[in-house]
């Protein structure tokens, strides 16, 4: 079992396209971010790790049409692990 913490810099960058017409918008922003991750060593050369992370306020939702709410990402991932 693992934590992490620490701070990322996430851009978005949102472009659209009409008839007529073509907008674009972009954004910068530092934001905490923390997770855990756990690992099974499933023999002496195989595992399976699994890690959950939260971007806090990583972007403003009016740069994606929402209003301007700050928006939080969160991510699960799976990983098969061979070691060597």
């Amino acid at each position: 079992l693992s934590g992490k913490a620490g701070v990322i810099r996430a851009r978005t960058s949102v472009d659209s396209t009409a008839p007529g017409a073509t907008s674009s918008t972009s954004g910068d922003k530092f934001a905490f971010r923390y997770g855990a991750a756990f690992q099974i060593d499933l023999s002496s050369w195989l595992a399976f790790r699994a890690d959950a992370e939260v971007n806090k306020d990583a972007t403003k939702g009016s740069l994606v049409g929402i209003d301007d709410t700050a928006l939080d990402y969160r991510v699960i991932t799976g990983n098969i692990l061979f070691k060597f």
